[in-house]
């Protein structure tokens, strides 16, 4: 799914804890099948109580949900919450136009 977000757009993102980008880079591991991320039970449920938590605030604000992450990290955390939120815009610092006005408001952390 392709977002597009015009010149000068003010846009409210979420945007992972630095904890958080590194343990999904050092878990993920490449198979002949592609990249793999294995994370612990709670580790994942963690995650996904966060970010829905997250989802759910910035639809009652009226907002998109988008969150934005380390370029390496993206495609892998696309994949692990897609199960929870198929229609979040995940995107990498270097895919962000700089016209665009970004503010983070919230943090997506290990509980």
């Amino acid at each position: 799914m392709e977002h597009r977000f015009l010149a000068g757009e003010d846009v409210s993102v979420m945007a992972l804890d630095a904890k958080l980008e590194q343990l999904i880079a050092e878990k993920t591991r490449r198979t002949e099948a592609g990249a793999v991320t294995v994370l612990e039970p709670a580790q994942l449920q963690s995650i996904f109580k966060s970010t829905k938590e997250i989802i759910d605030r910035m639809e009652m604000q009226g907002k998109r949900s988008v969150a934005l992450t380390a370029p390496v990290v993206r495609p892998r955390f696309k994949k692990l919450v897609e199960q929870i939120a198929p229609n979040l815009a995940v995107l990498s610092y270097a895919e962000v136009d700089q016209s665009l006005e970004l503010r983070i408001e919230n943090i997506v952390r290990l509980t």
